[in-house]
């Protein structure tokens, strides 16, 4: 994400890079990576007959680590075209995640709907408070219902050069975060992904490499390796 603003003169800063939120998008995938509130996710698998003519939507944060995955269907309507999820638990967000502690899952459905300039993604979220034995809470599960859209619109004659420096030199240290993000993956049924350990964020150390390649730093695969794997052992168990 490249980002330009203006200061309280109205003077433009800028460029700002930011690794961004991905997406991945499957075609009836059948193993999912499933959040269960707590910093635990899980590894679901569904059936043949439950994926057919469906897509999965993985959503995963800045550091590649997951935060939702879910199946959908797509429904086509003459000019209407639109993916509706399950409905999904996620972490809490980022907003909510620094300033409270009375919830801990997100449970939400997600609707893509396509418009001639992108898309508009539609949330309906409820709150829901776990007990001490990961169910929800008998007397009141749920604390809120939250709303939200988002408008993504195709943005042309913009400067993205910034961008493609930032990949074209971090590019190789990302693919092999995501590599071990994948051998998490068959290794472990379940794990927990502890977001912060002694005061500091997984993506913090990751982000500090990837800004040094960017600055210019030649990629070395096995100082890579050991700056994952160090990450890694701190924020997973």
């Amino acid at each position: 994400m490249v980002m330009f603003v203006a200061d309280r003169d109205g003077k433009v800063q800028g460029p700002f890079v930011q690794k961004h939120w991905r997406q991945d998008w499957r075609y009836e995938d059948t193993d999912l990576h499933v959040f269960v509130g707590r910093n635990r996710w899980v590894h679901v698998t569904r059936g043949a007959d439950e994926v057919r003519g469906r897509w999965s939507q993985a959503v995963f944060q800045v550091d590649d680590s997951p935060r939702y995955e879910a199946l959908g269907e797509w429904e086509h309507y003459g000019s209407y075209s639109a993916w509706t999820s399950e409905r999904t638990a996620r972490p809490l967000p980022r907003r909510e995640t620094t300033v409270r502690d009375d919830y801990q899952i997100l449970e939400g459905i997600n609707r893509h709907t396509l418009t001639p300039a992108g898309w508009v993604q539609e949330e309906e979220n409820l709150k829901l408070v776990l007990d001490e034995h990961g169910a929800p809470a008998a007397d009141a599960p749920y604390l809120a219902r939250e709303l939200g859209v988002a408008r993504y619109d195709r943005v042309v004659d913009f400067d993205f050069s910034a961008g493609d420096r930032y990949w074209q030199r971090s590019g190789p240290f990302w693919r092999d975060v995501r590599a071990a993000w994948d051998a998490v993956y068959a290794e472990r049924d379940t794990f927990e992904y502890l977001e912060e350990v002694d005061g500091q964020e997984m993506f913090v150390p990751l982000f500090e490499y990837a800004d040094r390649l960017d600055a210019g730093e030649p990629y070395d695969a096995a100082r890579a390796a050991e700056a994952i794997r160090s990450t890694f052992a701190k924020h997973l168990r």
